[in-house]
């Protein structure tokens, strides 16, 4: 018997640890963006969607997910939409399409349902373990891509490009647009760490390394020449510093007060936005500048400059990048199956059965898009329903008198420019891939957040103080009068 309850006891605190199982679930999905290892970090994503079942059962079979309860049943309603066209179109991607519905599950209940099976103090410690983990990835990447960039401006292993891609900086990752997203993602991170560690008086990154965090992942960012990722950033800002003024102004003044301020702080910011797209461009020449400098041939003996240009504008790429042309044909292949949608796998060669050129690429790089034309309407409205209530219970909780520290607002930038960002992005859910799964981490930390500072959380926990106290209090009175009773009989 002992050792049963041993290997249970040892299963509980390993198997079937959900920090665990997040932490090397992200890092496999995180380091499957870099070059030469991608291949392997999804292999060993696959071994981990493996485990999460058995997490998983293990959870559903203990009870510990309240379905009731942070609008998981509209959440479970929606994954048995998605499971729909995977089932009505089986002839075509069906175990690809189910492998997606599972990460979609996965995502639901053990990034946003995190806070239901794990203690408040856990995922605090937690949170800091994988924020400061991509903090010092990013920048580690960051100082390793900008030393091939200008030692050799392009290094080609295994099919792969590091450094530059097509006038692009990618670094050590696969494409330009995910080195753009994870140096944007360590700077968000980054800045969060520091709000922590002040707000809780905790010493987690020291200065130096918080300025070369910071100007390594956004100099990385100016060179991947990212429309989408430089906006997110600055949306992440510019929402943080616009509720912070809010906050501070309407509770002292009132909100009609505040309106002002506000409107000014629009104006200063919508100056500074465009500065930045402006310092992008003279960084690039200037970067430019200096690699024409190091990287020279030399043609019988005269030396020539290789007059390389970093930046879209030089590969004269269209301003889009497709996106128009992905978002008409997107409507056209919903027209043709506007209930249920097509299965997320079965877009690109659905695409080439009813358009007439097909997709430019295979994505529609729109994360709302891509939900409509996988799910269908009924998906779609789920989907919607689910993220409006969450929503609501978010900016409700962070607008509230009981939250106004610089953490919530903090999960509330990040949360909100992540959405603006998904229009432009394949993200949001239906990949499987470090930039999906992030927005479901930040939000399951917000859920934990909110469950534990909320004024009815704190009502629910006081009462079943009061419920424990009185029993404990009922327990003693009833053995304080059998003792008693022990005692008349035994005079008599």
């Amino acid at each position: 018997m002992n050792v049963i309850v041993k290997l249970k006891k040892l299963l509980s605190d390993h198997f079937f640890n959900e920090t665990s199982f997040r932490f090397l679930y992200i890092a496999s999905l995180f380091l499957s963006s870099v070059c030469c290892i991608e291949l392997a970090c999804q292999v060993f994503t696959g071994i981990f969607m493996v485990w999460a079942f058995f997490i998983l059962a293990f959870n559903f079979k203990n009870g510990k997910y309240k379905i009731k309860n942070d609008h998981l049943g509209i959440a479970l309603t929606f994954f048995f939409s998605l499971l729909l066209p995977c089932f009505f179109y089986a002839g075509t991607n069906f175990h690809l399409n189910m492998m997606i519905s599972y990460h979609v599950f996965i995502c639901i209940f053990l990034f946003y349902s995190m806070f239901q099976t794990s203690d408040f103090e856990q995922l605090k410690k937690e949170l800091i373990t994988i924020f400061k983990f991509i903090v010092i990835t990013t920048t580690l990447f960051s100082v390793i891509g900008m030393l091939i960039m200008f030692c050799s401006s392009t290094i080609e292993i295994m099919n792969y490009s590091l450094g530059l891609l097509d006038n692009r900086y990618t670094g050590l990752y696969t494409n330009p647009n995910l080195s753009a997203f994870c140096n944007t993602v360590g700077i968000m991170f980054t800045h969060f760490l520091t709000v922590y560690q002040k707000s809780q008086n905790l010493k987690i990154l020291a200065k130096p390394f918080v300025f070369l965090s910071v100007f390594f992942n956004f100099s990385n960012l100016l060179l991947s020449d990212s429309n989408s990722s430089l906006i997110l950033l600055m949306l992440y800002f510019f929402v943080f510093y616009f509720v912070k003024i809010y906050l501070k102004i309407s509770n002292k003044k009132g909100f009609k007060a505040s309106l002002p301020y506000l409107f000014l702080y629009c104006i200063c910011f919508a100056g500074l936005f465009l500065c930045v797209f402006f310092i992008r461009v003279y960084f690039q020449n200037l970067v430019s500048y200096i690699m024409n400098l190091i990287h020279y041939v030399s043609i019988e003996g005269e030396e020539t400059d290789i007059a390389l240009v970093i930046g879209r504008a030089a590969s004269k790429y269209e301003i889009t990048s497709g996106r128009t042309d992905s978002l008409q044909k997107a409507f056209v292949l919903f027209s043709e199956f506007p209930l249920f949608g097509v299965g997320k796998a079965n877009i690109l060669e659905y695409s080439n059965r009813y358009l007439a050129r097909g997709l430019l690429f295979s994505d529609l790089h729109n994360g709302y898009l891509t939900i409509l034309v996988s799910c269908g309407i009924l998906g779609f409205s789920l989907f919607m329903l689910f993220s409006f209530c969450v929503a609501k219970r978010v900016i409700n909780f962070v607008f509230s008198e009981n939250s106004q520290t610089n953490i919530m607002i903090s999960f509330f930038s990040m949360l909100v420019a992540y959405c603006a960002f998904s229009v432009s992005e394949k993200t949001l859910l239906l990949d499987l891939t470090f930039m999906v799964v992030v927005f479901w981490l930040i939000l399951g930390y917000t859920m934990n957040y909110i469950n534990f500072y909320s004024p009815f959380q704190r009502n629910q926990k006081l009462l079943q103080f009061k419920e424990a106290s009185l029993n404990k209090l009922k327990n003693l009175f009833s053995r304080f009068i059998s003792i008693n009773k022990k005692d008349d009989n035994s005079i008599n």
